[in-house]
């Protein structure tokens, strides 16, 4: 089998049918009549309220809404900011001064730190457009099926990219071993909070060693050589950021998890720049990669979903700043760096957080 097919498959690059308009049509034939008496009313209302993405019989749609969203935050949001913010601020500068360590000893062999997006993301902030696509720094799009597990998959997506930045190898972290162990949530709903917390204390394996299988389950508990240094809100109030904040911290930290107002519209999101502007809690979390403010898509952030490549761009979706609530709860979360170790003092300001010595992972491939 050739080298870059392996890869593919390894990664769960290869997911079936992609989301063509011609795919979405041939399911739209075969739909059961519910299916397309939704649609018809999704229609009537795009062209009343003047929407302009297209409404498509995606495999989202042959689930309830509320399987697929189910993503909740604590309360007191804004005193967990303070305090995770805080702590991160300090991890961040352990961190740092340990890369430099090592770096003054092995010059050049520390992947990353010359990315210009993220040494320079002040100015990369201003730039008309951006996607970390275009760096190799996104994992494919996976798919959780009919389990609230959004949680799951948007705090795994953003860790995925910054392991990807940090140590320039694409890897897929296991969704299962988060579900089963973190603490975090079920397929009824969960706190992305929790997932990063476990990727620092604990670490969590390869997608191979501990596939998904779309429930919470009681496996015995497995290594977790992918770590977490540090995670924050991008704003200490965890409000949602202004548009250039979240673009300055999208640069410096690599892809976010956020929340946003999912709604039957954006069940059936086909392809477009979404610009429903429904109002509704925030119940769903998706990764942001980029934005785009050319003409054409101009306003539009642009967020990797779990629901599968067979919804709306591949998996992908445009939405306007600020539409259905988009880019709540923005977090940050930011890989351990698997070239050197970290010092004690890292470890007495988290305790519960044992040193794991660095070993090779599986499963990987460069980008």
């Amino acid at each position: 089998m050739p080298r870059l097919l392996l890869a593919a498959l390894l990664l769960g690059c290869i997911q079936g049918p992609a989301a063509t308009q011609e795919h979405f049509a041939d399911r739209e034939k075969k739909a059961p009549e519910k299916i397309k008496r939704e649609l018809s009313a999704l229609r009537k209302e795009a062209g009343a309220q003047k929407w302009t993405f297209k409404i498509a019989y995606t495999k989202a749609m042959d689930h309830r809404l509320s399987r697929l969203a189910g993503t909740r935050f604590p309360d007191d949001i804004a005193g967990l900011a303070r305090q995770v913010n805080a702590l991160a601020d300090k991890a961040l500068r352990v961190d740092r001064l340990a890369g430099n360590v090592f770096a003054k000893r092995h010059p050049k062999k520390l992947p990353g730190r010359d990315l210009e997006p993220r040494v320079r993301y002040e100015s990369y902030a201003k730039h008309k457009s951006f996607d970390w696509r275009s760096y190799h720094k996104v994992t494919p799009v996976r798919n959780q099926g009919p389990c609230g597990t959004c949680w799951d998959f948007a705090a795994l997506a953003a860790f995925e990219s910054s392991y990807a930045i940090r140590n320039n190898m694409l890897i897929h972290a296991s969704e299962q071993d988060v579900l089963d162990h973190s603490r975090g949530g079920s397929c009824s709903g969960g706190r992305p909070p929790e997932v990063f917390e476990y990727l620092i204390k604990h670490g969590t394996a390869p997608e191979q060693g501990y596939p998904y299988s779309g429930d919470k389950g009681k496996h015995a508990t497995v290594a977790g050589p992918y770590r977490a240094v540090a995670w924050g809100f991008v704003t200490h109030t965890a409000l949602p950021p202004t548009a250039h904040v979240m673009k300055e911290a999208l640069c410096r930290h690599g892809p976010l998890t956020v929340t946003v107002h999912a709604t039957p519209a954006f069940q059936a999101y086909g392809g477009g720049v979404f610009n429903e502007h429904a109002k509704g809690s925030h119940n769903h979390a998706i990764t942001l990669i980029g934005w785009d403010d050319r003409k054409g898509k101009k306003g539009s952030w642009l967020i990797k979903n779990s629901w599968g490549e067979s919804w709306g761009e591949n998996g992908y979706m445009w939405i306007e700043y600020g539409c259905n609530h988009v880019g709540g709860h923005a977090a940050w979360v930011q890989a351990r760096n698997v070239h050197y170790n970290l010092p004690p003092s890292y470890f007495q300001m988290r305790p519960g957080t044992k040193p794991h010595p660095l070993v090779a992972t599986a499963a990987t491939t460069k980008p």
